[in-house]
């Protein structure tokens, strides 16, 4: 769960934006209504309601799993549930302040897509490769190098399969990695 300390800083934050707003934006409306229903339970619509209670579940689930909700639940569970929710969040556009402010309070919570953590696995590859000229070794005894290795190899045996979206297929076959005789080629 987001610390009491944090919730209770945003909180009074917006009670004070809150009193101080004379004529406020649609913008701080939206956010200030969001702030009502997370703050005293006070009759808000429907919608805000349900998004202040699934915040809340988000963290009650964090705190008593120790991790972020996933999809490798059961698709009938509430953790898939939840970890569908927080995806919807991370793409919606229309999020208010508030909402975004709250969202960040939620352990683990990032605004990364899967997209740009794939990315990043894939740049770590490729510098991994740039400075050791070799690809991450499955076999290593450090275990950044272990997963990283295994996170690369994972991909080429999706990409095999035709698993992977073009673009990612693309992605892999620019990189700096397939250069190396380990890689397999384009055949992996």
């Amino acid at each position: 769960m987001s610390t009491n300390l944090e919730l209770d800083a945003l909180r009074t934050r917006w009670d004070q934006l809150a009193q101080a707003a004379a004529e406020p934006s649609k913008e701080l409306e939206r956010s200030l209504a969001f702030h009502e229903a997370d703050r005293s339970g006070r009759p808000v619509p429907r919608r805000i309601e349900r998004w202040v209670k699934t915040c809340s579940a988000c963290e009650s689930f964090i705190a008593q799993a120790g991790r972020l909700p996933t999809y490798a639940a059961d698709s009938t569970s509430v953790e898939y549930a939840l970890a569908r929710w927080i995806a919807r969040q991370v793409r919606d556009p229309d999020l208010c302040i508030y909402q975004v402010e709250r969202l960040e309070l939620i352990p683990g919570f990032s605004w990364a897509t899967r997209l740009d953590r794939w990315r990043q696995r894939l740049a770590d590859v490729e510098m991994f490769y740039t400075a050791f000229d070799r690809l991450p070794a499955r076999s290593s005894q450090l275990p950044a190098e272990r997963s990283l290795a295994l996170w690369f190899a994972r991909q080429r045996q999706r990409m095999a399969r035709g698993e992977l979206p073009h673009s990612q297929v693309d992605a892999l076959r620019r990189s700096a990695a397939p250069s190396h005789p380990d890689y397999g080629g384009e055949d992996v």
